[in-house]
Parts: structure tokens; C-alpha cells; sequence
């Protein structure tokens, strides 16, 4: 990466739009970017294994499986981004975002 983050942040700031967060602060961590994609991961692919889902977005399987079972953030985010993805133009630009991201975490 060469140090520049620029695409980080870019992805942050789609995943708050379409998440619909308002209380990320501007130096959210690579990590939040991470849980963010894991989301919409499960939401446009729910048979999707921790170990697939740990690897698309850079963090460990044990990570994954936190954020799933005990995370309750986590879960609520992922039932707002569920119950937003029954519309088709949400649904695109989560699979857009998401490609995105694959892409950036391929150069890495």
C-alpha cells in the first residue's frame, strides 16, 4: 500500500453511507472497515463460512466468529443492512462496494 490509505477511508465512508452509521468518528479503524464488509458479506451471501468471510476482508476466522456470536453491534448493523438490501438499488451498490473492496484487498 505504500502508506496511502485513501482507499481505506473511501470504503469507510461508503460502508457508514450505506449502513446508514452516524456515530463513526473519522479515525475509524481498519478493522471497522473490515466488520463493515463482513456484513454486507453476509447480507448478499449468508452461506458464507467464517473462514471465506475472514479472508475477503483481511481480519482472522476467530475475529469473524466473534464479531457473529457474541457481537451485538455487530448483529444489529447486520439486520438493518438485511432489511435494507430488499431494495435492488441498496442490494447493487453493497455488491459494487464490495467488489471494491475485494479488489483493494488483493493489492495488499
Amino acid at each position: 500500500l505504500n502508506g496511502n490509505l485513501s482507499h481505506l477511508i473511501s470504503l469507510r465512508k461508503i460502508l457508514i453511507h450505506l449502513l446508514n452509521i452516524k456515530s463513526y468518528s473519522a479515525k475509524q479503524s481498519r478493522k471497522s472497515n473490515s466488520r463493515h464488509a463482513a456484513i454486507m458479506i453476509l447480507t448478499l451471501k449468508p452461506k458464507s463460512g467464517i473462514n471465506q468471510i475472514a479472508k475477503m476482508v483481511g481480519v482472522s476466522p476467530s475475529t469473524v466468529s466473534r464479531w457473529i456470536s457474541g457481537d451485538a453491534n455487530f448483529a444489529r448493523d447486520l439486520q438493518q443492512c438485511k432489511e435494507k438490501a430488499h431494495d435492488h438499488r441498496y442490494r447493487k451498490m453493497m455488491e459494487s462496494a464490495l467488489m471494491w473492496h475485494s479488489e483493494v484487498m488483493k493489492k495488499q
